[in-house]
């Protein structure tokens, strides 16, 4: 019957995309089986969570961009200069293999397989998780080396809220964000506006030219909407709707390389996505349906030539999901049906396809135990793939683990650009392994977590140059990744100090016969964050250290970018008695000349000053 009505849908082109729902309380308080209105909102999200590492964030004003937000975590970001694409990769993936799921849907661009965080949003969000490893099992292609999720959470009973933020900063920095909510006991409503520009202008040296520069052409500016309106039964829980809507639009100058005076070009973006959501509670189980739509269009000049060409881009996904939820006493059952239909339209090529997955995932949770055993098949691909996690309690104490395997299907630049259709290219597979134990001290207020984890890849994607001198997309032979992280956090009265560290090693075989494996690009050895924070009644001061381990930039094993280390200091003072608060910081403090990418000067040190208006702030 599901199957039925998704080609009907798809076959009429309907719309579709997804959506989380609302968790009724606080996501860090400990999770109950037996809360099926809770268990519907974090579906997906907490079955993905258990036995493995992740990371929490809370939405801030103070971080209106998913770059911020993660640096602000120790997550290495490829930023490809100070207004060019960013891009995540987790455990030694890159960013094809890193999914981001917006409310519920999987988003990342189907022609190129991986999101822009420039262009994500955060000031519209309530919660975003952070999932190591591959979830596969109920995310599908591309959550190889982790998952990012985005969401948004209706607020009923929570009356009216206004909130205002205006940032300015050196080198033309300029943010402001706008967000309204209005929560009764059956409605909830979230309007957000905002607006990021930066001009960039700032100085750099150039080694090539052995002289001081000022960037240009770098400006980039960024409008945002974010729409979210929830209704629910009059008796909480028996029935749910809600629809989410976001628009984002930008231009970026992408800035100047060293030893070249012309620009890099002009990037233009549109991004508008929406989902629909209705989930009913009956005797039998839950039942929820997603529908939803993701658009992406990309105009990009080149300005490194001395023609005028504009190269355009669009892609549209339309989403389906449908959720069975059952929970009996210790045991808890999910299982659904996901639809995907993706068209792609470019100068080189113009694609329609479709793909459709069966998944099914069982919880059993006892005093000390929680057990997770997920399956999931991509019909297209007849591709099976499965996970099977656990967490044992002990006292304070946590012990957790999780087997699983991942794919990733070519993306449509994989298969057609330049070339046609590459008929032989395979989907990456892989396999994993994790397992990490938790130790707490109540009496000292220390927590510390360290993660053990391995991967091994088939068939990995790479773009390397083809006999007609194109680049183009092609299958190596094997890929291995090993490395552990480490969490540590202590507080005490006004001082707080949290640490997170990663470290990972790689290696790639582009034949079975190859005898020395060559090196991931662009892996930080070492990357990690530690801050400290002091907070004394209305004062608020963070000061925060992000390092970046050497990355190589050639496969030899030889050649590599320099490690680095960026600090900053943040300073929050809310006014007595007053809606108000007051920030003041600065980034690079010690004014650190370095390279995320080769070649692409990044900004010097920036002082910024903030002021945000929250009308329940002294309430």
């Amino acid at each position: 019957m599901w199957l039925a009505c998704l080609h009907s849908i798809c076959s009429f082109g309907m719309p579709m995309d997804t959506v989380h729902v609302v968790p009724t309380v606080p996501p860090t308080e400990p999770y109950s089986i037996t809360d099926t209105v809770r268990i519907t909102a974090y579906s997906r999200t907490k079955f993905s969570e258990l036995g493995r590492s992740r990371v929490g964030f809370e939405a801030s004003v103070d971080v209106g961009s998913g770059v911020e937000l993660l640096e602000s975590e120790g997550v290495f970001m490829k930023q490809y200069g100070v207004s060019g694409s960013t891009t995540v990769g987790r455990r030694g993936a890159d960013a094809t293999q890193t999914q981001v799921v917006w409310n519920g849907l999987p988003v990342n661009n189907p022609m190129l397989g991986m999101s822009d965080f420039y262009n994500q949003n955060i000031w519209s969000m309530d919660r975003v998780e952070l999932v190591e490893g591959g979830s596969s099992t109920l995310v599908g292609s591309g959550s190889v080396g982790g998952t990012l999720y985005l969401n948004q959470n209706p607020r009923f009973f929570g009356g009216s809220n206004i909130q205002a933020f205006a940032e300015n900063g050196q080198y033309g920095r300029n943010n402001q964000m706008l967000r309204s909510q209005v929560g009764t006991a059956r409605f909830y409503s979230s309007t957000t506006f905002s607006r990021r520009v930066n001009a960039n202008r700032f100085g750099f040296y150039d080694p090539i030219w052995m002289t001081d520069r000022i960037m240009q052409y770098a400006r980039n500016a960024q409008l945002g909407w974010n729409q979210h309106l929830a209704w629910q039964s009059q008796t909480p829980g028996q029935w749910q709707m809600s629809l989410k809507a976001e628009q984002l639009q930008s231009q970026r100058h992408l800035g100047q390389q060293w030893g070249r005076e012309s620009s890099l070009g002009i990037q233009q973006d549109q991004l508008f996505r929406w989902s629909f959501e209705t989930q009913s509670q009956t005797p039998w189980g839950l039942f929820l349906m997603r529908l939803g739509q993701t658009s992406n269009a990309i105009q990009f000049e080149d300005g490194t030539t001395s023609l005028v060409e504009w190269d355009s881009s669009f892609s549209r996904a339309h989403h389906l999901q449908l959720e069975y939820h059952w929970s009996h006493e210790s045991w808890e059952l999910m299982a659904g049906q996901d639809g995907l239909r993706i068209l792609a339209r470019t100068p080189f090529y113009q694609q329609e396809t479709g793909y459709w997955a069966s998944f099914i995932a069982v919880n059993r949770s006892t005093h000390q135990w929680k057990v997770s055993l997920q399956s999931r098949l991509e019909w297209a691909e007849r591709l099976p793939t499965f996970s099977f996690s656990g967490e044992r309690q002990l006292g304070l104490n946590t012990f957790k683990f999780n087997l699983h395997s991942s794919f990733r299907r070519p993306t449509f630049n994989d298969l057609y650009w330049n070339s046609g259709l590459i008929p032989d290219l395979s989907p990456e597979k892989g396999y994993g392994a994790e397992v990490s134990g938790l130790k707490k001290w109540s009496q000292a207020n220390i927590q510390l977590e360290g993660t053990l984890y391995a991967r091994e890849l088939d068939n990995p994607i790479v773009w390397l140059p083809s006999s007609s001198s194109f680049w183009q997309a092609q299958n190596l032979y094997r890929s291995q990744f090993v490395g552990c992280q480490v969490h540590s956090r202590w507080q005490k009265g006004k001082f707080r100090w949290t640490n997170r560290w990663d470290a990972v090693r790689s290696w790639v075989w582009m034949e079975p016969t190859q005898n020395t494996a060559l090196q991931q690009l662009f892996v930080p050895k070492w990357n990690g964050s530690s801050a400290w924070m002091y907070a004394h009644k209305a004062l608020q001061i963070t000061l925060r250290a992000n390092y970046t381990g050497a990355r190589y930039i050639q496969t030899d094993n030889q050649a590599s970018l320099p490690s680095y280390t960026l600090w900053e200091l943040s300073g929050n003072y809310q006014l007595p008695h007053r809606n108000w608060r007051l920030g003041l910081g600065s980034e690079n403090l010690s004014n650190v000349s370095y390279q995320n990418m080769p070649g692409r000067p990044m900004a010097p040190r920036l002082v910024y000053f903030s002021i945000y208006y929250n009308s329940q702030l002294s309430q």
